[in-house]
């Protein structure tokens, strides 16, 4: 939809079906013409043209402390980002941050902010509190490097900063 580019999927062009149990079961994925799968239906939701300039929303977790946040960046096709990719980090707690790509928008899209990372939400799991990011909140970036380079704190409401993201993972409460 955003790119208005089309493909029949690898499972219709092998004579498979994409899913065996009913409406809604469908798995599959598609090559818009750049050699990358690009999966779709059930656990990725869409496919996107990979390297494709807009808006990605993804979300982090964090395996041991349930800890997550949301956020989205700016990528003028660089970052190689598309709807469906995920990839694990090592956490401080000996868990892992697993990182995953949910949405792509080119609504809005300005390129001169390519780059650009706003974390916007974050979910403290020992404790449960929420907050919104220090500089969302004041309209500014999280980071400026793309997507991972986020780096920001949380004040949770006790004028405390817990920071999260590039070198310290998670913040908390």
């Amino acid at each position: 939809g955003e790119t208005g580019s089309a493909a029949y999927t690898y499972s219709y062009d092998s004579g498979y079906a994409s899913g065996s149990y009913g409406l809604g079961s469908e798995f599959d994925y598609v090559d818009f013409g750049s050699g990358t799968y690009d999966y779709f239906g059930y656990g990725y939701y869409e496919a996107d043209v990979s390297g494709t300039a807009g808006i990605y929303y993804y979300y982090a977790q964090e395996s041991v402390s349930g800890d997550y946040y949301y956020a989205y960046v700016y990528d003028n096709g660089s970052q190689g980002l598309y709807v469906g990719l995920s990839h694990t980090e090592a956490s401080e707690t000996g868990g892992s941050w697993y990182f995953y790509v949910y949405d792509m928008t080119t609504t809005g899209y300005d390129a001169s902010l390519a780059g650009n990372v706003y974390a916007y939400y974050y979910y403290d799991g020992e404790t449960g509190q929420t907050d919104v990011p220090y500089h969302y909140g004041l309209g500014h970036a999280s980071g400026t490097d793309g997507a991972g380079s986020e780096f920001d704190y949380v004040d949770f409401g006790d004028g405390v900063y817990d920071y999260f993201g590039e070198g310290y993972y998670e913040a908390d409460a």
